[in-house]
């Protein structure tokens, strides 16, 4: 009798669900280095109208970087913040900012407490448009995709204990794709 329900319950805690995978580069203040990276991010939005659409932003993101004279690393971490609907802004794209929490990926997680904070904003552009209300009507679908073109910028602060410096801080920016779930019910 409750395996009936089951489809509605994954499709509702499906709903602002979004896998993303960008490339970005930017440098660090202090040394002048160059870097390069290729950031994949899972997240979802709770609340707005329709629900999913908006409001609280949780996720988590993982990043391979390369620094100019100093190699590669991976890195994992954790984001809350907020954003507006996709088209929220002139009906062109929305808004969307976060603090982010995480680590160096090591043997260790935080090894010798080293970690780094991170504050950004992305601007997601929707590559597909809502349907309107008279389409909806005469097919309703539970769940349904939406692409977006995400630019984003942020600014990153390293706590790293092995390193020189034990404070570096970064300014960077870059460009992902991202592909939502949202539902017509709601």
């Amino acid at each position: 009798m409750t395996l009936r329900f089951l489809p509605l319950a994954v499709a509702f805690f499906a709903l602002g669900c979004a896998g993303e995978l960008g490339v970005g580069g930017g440098a660090m203040t202090e040394t002048g280095h160059a870097v390069a990276f290729g950031r994949s991010t899972l997240s979802t939005r709770l609340g707005g109208v329709p629900i999913g659409d908006s409001g609280l932003l949780l996720g988590l993101a993982v990043e391979g970087r390369g620094e100019e004279r100093v190699g590669s690393r991976f890195q994992a971490g954790a984001l809350v913040g907020g954003a507006t609907p996709s088209d929220a802004v002139g009906g062109w794209f929305g808004v969307e900012g976060y603090g982010e929490f995480g680590t160096p990926l090591r043997s260790t997680l935080f090894a010798h407490g080293d970690k780094y904070f991170a504050f950004g904003a992305g601007f997601p552009f929707p590559l597909d448009r809502r349907r309107d209300v008279a389409r909806v009507n005469d097919s309703t679908w539970v769940l349904k995709y939406r692409l977006e073109l995400v630019p984003f910028v942020r600014t990153l602060a390293y706590d790293l204990h092995d390193d020189d410096l034990t404070l570096a801080v970064e300014v960077s920016g870059g460009i992902a794709f991202r592909y939502r779930l949202v539902s017509d019910l709601f």
